[in-house]
């Protein structure tokens, strides 16, 4: 068979439904459903309680099984490569394989990134699927700027493929020491029936399965609102905003999986719980403490109106526990793969 000139994997489009972790799980989500499988499948390998440390509200994860080990039960082969020689040919020997792949590049190298070419050396992930030899370009899904959460289809070239990767490896690779190249196929084998969970199959995992964190996450909370005059030292509000940014990030997730977990559910269970009253509170105590900050002054109400979101939250989050706890007694007997994706 001879040179391909140009080849491009079909069917993989940008994710930024939400941020996950850093910017390779949203080129994994990408993959994902590429293959067919929902991305909220992946998220509920990860639970999240509210803990406290120091003086301030965190947000912890939970994994509740090896990442490889979850993204193999779904279905999906991953082949991590240490290090590549020759990584534009190996790139497009993966894509004539119709295998997408994540490849690990500085993204000072990029042309295609105005915000930081030339400017500032980074890690970042690219997630491409196809090339063209003629124009010696690849395409790939990019993020728009560090400033958003926006991905988008473009089109970069070899040469700032080749020197991001090399950047990455001499800047990077020593330090972060994990595979450099990832790439993405379908098991076949693996029956999707079986094996991805559904929206009972999720509340077992994460409720079911872990009631006594989930009450000291309340617990936690619940102290956080009562210690709330913590936020009078003026010097704590740089890190507090960058907690909050981390919860609300973590509620967003929760959001999504939810609501993507519950097709087929009845209404009245997916609306019993509400994430976003909880979120919108969480926004009002972030835009206090940014507004605070600024003008580096605690305003006379600022620890009495954030106490109030607080409660409105520790409220929120009580019920949804309370109702998430109800439905794992009522369907107890539904823990199996094969029973809970009925409701897929």
């Amino acid at each position: 068979m001879g040179i391909h000139l140009k080849n491009i994997i079909d069917n993989l489009e940008p994710f930024g439904h939400v941020f996950y972790k850093n910017c390779y799980y949203n080129c994994l989500f990408s993959v994902l459903e590429h293959f067919q499988v929902p991305v909220a499948s992946f998220m509920i390998n990860d639970s999240y309680f509210y803990c406290i440390k120091g003086s301030l509200l965190h947000m912890e994860t939970c994994t509740l099984y090896n990442e490889d080990e979850w993204i193999e039960s779904l279905g999906i082969r991953k082949t991590s490569v240490n290090t590549c020689d020759n990584i534009l040919e190996y790139i497009i020997s993966a894509i004539d394989d119709e295998q997408p792949l994540i490849v690990y590049v500085d993204y000072f190298y990029e042309s295609i990134r105005p915000d930081v070419f030339q400017k500032v050396h980074g890690p970042h992930t690219l997630l491409i699927y196809g090339y063209d030899r003629q124009l010696s370009i690849f395409y790939v899904i990019e993020h728009s700027n560090r400033d958003s959460l926006a991905y988008k289809k473009k089109q970069i070239h070899f040469t700032d493929v080749s020197f991001g990767y090399q950047g990455y490896l001499t800047y990077f690779h020593e330090i972060r020491r994990h595979p450099t190249v990832i790439i993405f196929s379908y098991n076949h084998l693996v029956d999707k029936k079986l094996h991805i969970p559904g929206f009972y199959q999720f509340i077992h995992k994460h409720y079911g399965c872990q009631k006594s964190a989930y009450r000291q996450s309340l617990i936690d909370l619940h102290k956080y609102a009562d210690e709330i005059d913590n936020y009078s030292d003026i010097n704590l509000l740089p890190e507090a905003l960058m907690s909050i940014n981390d919860i609300i990030q973590y509620k967003k997730i929760e959001s999504y999986r939810w609501n993507m977990l519950s097709n087929g559910v009845p209404l009245e269970v997916i609306h019993s719980v509400d994430f976003i009253m909880i979120l919108e509170e969480w926004e009002r105590i972030r835009i206090q403490i940014v507004k605070a900050n600024y003008v580096q002054m605690i305003p006379n109400d600022f620890n009495t109106s954030i106490s109030k979101s607080l409660q409105i939250i520790l409220k929120n989050e009580k019920h949804n526990c309370e109702i998430i706890e109800s439905l794992c007694e009522r369907n107890e007997g539904n823990r199996g793969y094969k029973n809970s994706t009925s409701s897929q």
